[in-house]
């Protein structure tokens, strides 16, 4: 009697029910459940046709499917709608240097503008790098 035996163990997968994981086959079963109940009430409450009320149940069923099988970034859909949110929360900064603020007669006349005097920065400021802050590397 032989037993196949994966030796990467990173990709096993525990299998619950034919190939599905418990997780999966409780969103499947889930699914269904939605998909039957939306199907009964379109037909028998609102009297509509058994082909309309299946295309009209399709779209209750995706977002529930979508929670079990879906797995973007390798993360379940609850943690990636969290960590999305998380990333929207933080502020953008911009950057704007002083010295490429230019006046239209300033540039008509071939003249540079004047030094811009060296203000303190506000918290929360961000630095660009260049070849000459850095130390002028070739």
């Amino acid at each position: 009697m032989q037993i196949p035996v994966n030796k990467n163990i990173d990709n096993y997968k525990d299998d619950f029910f034919k190939g599905l994981t418990m997780k999966q086959t409780l969103f499947a079963a889930m699914t269904l459940a939605v998909g039957v109940g939306v199907f009964c009430l379109m037909n028998m409450f609102f009297h509509l046709d058994a082909t309309l009320s299946i295309y009209l149940s399709v779209p209750f069923c995706v977002p529930v499917a979508a929670l079990g099988f879906l797995r973007p970034h390798g993360m379940s859909m609850r943690e990636y709608s969290r960590r999305k949110k998380e990333i929207k929360a933080v502020p953008i900064l911009y950057f704007e240097p002083d010295y490429l603020r230019l006046d239209v007669q300033d540039y008509y006349l071939n003249e540079m503008p004047a030094e811009p005097e060296k203000k303190k920065a506000p918290e929360g400021t961000i630095y660009l790098e260049t070849q000459d802050t850095i130390g002028g590397m070739n």
